[in-house]
């Protein structure tokens, strides 16, 4: 296989949007809002039911088209898939529905040779759609209180009919506008839409940016997936005061400057050190003792830099900072090289000075999403989970009892080609992101914390709006580092994965949020309200959808990234402590 330049025609995507009302907490269905141009033409529509949807938007003439929902596969999706499953109508409609996490991106639905495909939005823009409305110079509606669950419910269930069709019908034409401008400026960069801003990135940067085929090899994949490692988060310290919270400015896009791994030339016992070939290599390493480690290694499915010895495949990047930071190579057991390969510079050079030029709200996200989601797309897995629900005869040919969730749906995991992989090139943009961030710290002997692209410091640091350089993010009277991604500083709080509500343009969810997280770091317990997820039902042999309740603390049983003293000073774990420490 390989990565091949893109040169067929592109098109234009023949699109809607969707958006579905129901009341929090009882789940019950009040309309559902379509809105589509045609001709340039305007064209809003709604239905008091999911089936009257569907039986008046499932036609001949919507054959082809994507049916977007913002953060649909989280949520909308549950109500048309229930209708899919239990209503006799759509007994012979066909549907698979392709996952990301517990969000179905990507649902497609499909008789007698038309096919109709419902998105999630959120995986094209990824933030909540009140923020998306300002980039086009538009508002978001809503309940007048959104600080208060109880009141949200009420106005949900309480609004006549007339305001809520006028509430869905400025969400539904937010989203479509926001589309809509995000394909015209794809188009006038060379690219096309596609499902998801990752995809849409990769095929302008195939059709555009590319200038010659890079052949792959599985084999390639799977060794550099050992030295795929995901970027550093860490506490050092769990306080800041007066404190300097910077960003470095699109860190992943500026380690696509540096030459990337190319074509493979070579596969022997030597490193091509300092000869500006990228490179992996499976080696034994020793790294020194020392405050800051500049290698990470990955056990029991988790991140850590320690000192010690150990074995590993590395990238070049990584291997090259060990050795200029003292650490020592012990042995070599096998060396992959590349061509060095130039072209994600010049996507990333030529996309970061369109943003910074553009003064359009809107362009200038769709050219920071651009820049941001490519990257990973070259580690994309060939795994890939589906629902198949009324399955073909075809389909259920290979299908056994053992993929059968409950009669009529089925679930399935295959492996299918992916034709941009070449993970070398994920490794090493990681590895640059990482050293970028080690080099800063470098810089400063008080640091308190640092994640991905960030760091906390009582250093003062000079700021620029150049590619990989530093932003000063905001002044920190006072810093609070529990764990990696669980932070306040000052009134803002980031708890990742316990859904705190946290919004800073609402005083009363800024308070609400703080005290969250000081219940959670001081040991107590959360609640939190959410809909079931999609697979979570179909594993309960259902489709309705449903609330719950989920109960969330800090978990007890994962020790940290480093090592803590009782007076709150941190050193880097030993390889053997962590190996007795942590179950691999």
């Amino acid at each position: 296989m390989s990565i091949e330049i893109i040169t067929k025609p592109r098109v234009f995507r023949r699109f809607l949007v969707y958006d579905l009302e129901w009341i929090p907490g009882s789940l019950d269905v009040r309309m559902v809002g379509v809105y589509s141009e045609e001709g340039g033409k305007p064209h809003y529509r709604h239905y008091k039911t999911v089936a009257k949807f569907l039986r008046n938007e499932l036609t001949k003439e919507n054959r082809g088209k994507w049916f977007f929902a913002h953060a649909g596969g989280l949520a909308d999706i549950q109500f048309v898939l229930d209708v899919l499953v239990n209503d006799p109508t759509y007994q012979c409609h066909r549907v698979k529905a392709s996952f990301s996490g517990s969000s179905a991106i990507i649902v497609k639905v499909s008789k007698n040779g038309h096919t109709w495909t419902f998105i999630d939005s959120y995986w094209l823009l990824r933030d909540k759609l009140a923020n998306i409305a300002t980039w086009i110079g538009m508002k978001k509606t809503g309940p007048a209180d959104e600080d208060n669950e109880e009141k949200v419910k009420e106005w949900y269930a309480n609004q006549p009919m007339e305001t809520l069709v006028e509430y869905n019908e400025n969400d539904c034409r937010v989203l479509y506008r926001a589309i809509d401008e995000f394909e015209t400026t794809l188009l006038s960069f060379g690219g096309q839409l596609q499902t998801t801003i990752a995809s849409s990135a990769m095929y302008l940067f195939r059709r555009k940016y590319l200038t010659q085929a890079i052949p792959t090899h599985e084999s390639v994949n799977e060794k550099a997936r050992k030295a795929y490692f995901a970027s550093r988060v860490e506490v050092f310290k769990h306080e800041a005061h007066d404190a300097f919270y910077y960003d470095i400015n699109s860190s992943f896009p500026y380690a696509m400057t540096f030459p990337c791994p190319g074509e493979l030339i070579g596969n022997g016992r030597t490193m091509p050190l300092g000869s500006g070939y990228p490179f992996l290599a499976d080696v034994e390493v020793e790294i020194p003792d020392c405050y800051l480690t500049p290698t990470p290694i990955r056990h029991g499915g988790r991140i850590f830099f320690p000192i010690g010895k150990w074995r590993s495949w590395l990238s070049s990047v990584d291997i090259e900072l060990l050795i200029k930071e003292g650490g020592r190579i012990l042995a070599l057991h096998e060396c992959l090289t590349f061509e060095p390969f130039h072209d994600l510079s010049a996507y990333s050079r030529d996309i970061y000075e369109r943003r910074r030029a553009s003064t359009d709200p809107m362009e200038r996200t769709v050219l920071k999403f651009l820049l941001n989601s490519l990257y990973g797309k070259f580690a994309e897995s060939s795994e890939k989970q589906a629902v198949h629900i009324h399955p073909s005869e075809a389909t259920l040919k290979r299908l056994t009892l053992d993929n059968m969730l409950f009669p009529g749906v089925w679930e399935e995991t295959t492996t299918v080609p992916v034709p941009h992989m070449w993970v070398p090139i994920a490794v090493h943009i990681t590895a640059v992101a990482r050293r970028t961030l080690y080099d800063f710290l470098g810089m400063t002997r008080h640091f308190q914390y640092c994640d991905t692209d960030g760091f906390s410091t009582n250093d003062r640091f000079a700021t620029s709006d150049q590619l990989g350089q530093l932003k000063l993010e905001r002044e920190v009277k006072y810093g609070r580092f529990v764990q990696p991604k669980l932070y306040r500083l000052d009134e803002r709080v980031r708890a990742k994965g316990f859904s705190l509500g946290y919004d800073e343009a609402k005083k009363a969810k800024r308070e609400s949020a703080l005290r969250k997280f000081e219940t959670l770091v001081n040991g107590g317990e959360i609640e939190v309200t959410r809909m079931a997820r999609i697979r979570e039902n179909l594993r309960h042999g259902t489709t309705k959808p449903k609330e719950g309740q989920i109960i969330k603390r800090l978990s007890d049983n994962q020790i940290p990234k480093r090592c803590f003293s009782r007076s709150g000073v941190s050193r880097p774990w030993t390889i053997e402590e962590i190996r007795r420490k942590v179950k691999g």
